[in-house]
Order: C-alpha cells, then structure tokens, then sequence
C-alpha cells in the first residue's frame, strides 16, 4: 500500500468525517452495541484490509463504553 504524503491525509480527511490524525496514526473511536456486534465490524474490517493489503492496527477496548 502507498505510503500517503501529509497532504493528501490532510485532504482525505477533510472529506472523512469521524476520523483524525493523531501524532503520525490516522485513527477513529466506534462504540457499538454489544461484544458480537464489535467482532462483527472488526471482521468487516478485517476483509477490506486484507482485499487494500493495509493491516491496521485494531483496539477492542471497553467495546460499551464511549470514549
């Protein structure tokens, strides 16, 4: 995967709503229902990184809680 230049996070941001970057991590919190509904949208994840050949990092941290 293309390693992507500080303007053109800052640009894609713009259009991204929720996402931000922090230090040099872009990142985003989701809080979700339940624990299966977490597993769900991390799996969902999983396969589209997988399909881009990026890995991101994932945190499952207090899945009910709000950040």
């Amino acid at each position: 995967m293309k390693v992507l230049t500080q303007n053109e996070i800052e640009q894609n941001l713009s259009r991204i709503p929720r996402w931000e970057l922090i230090d040099s991590e872009i990142s985003s919190n989701f809080v979700l229902t339940d624990f299966p509904a977490a597993m769900r949208f991390v799996n969902q994840i999983a396969g589209l990184a997988e399909e881009a050949d990026h890995h991101p990092d994932i945190l499952i941290h207090g899945w009910n809680k709000s950040p």
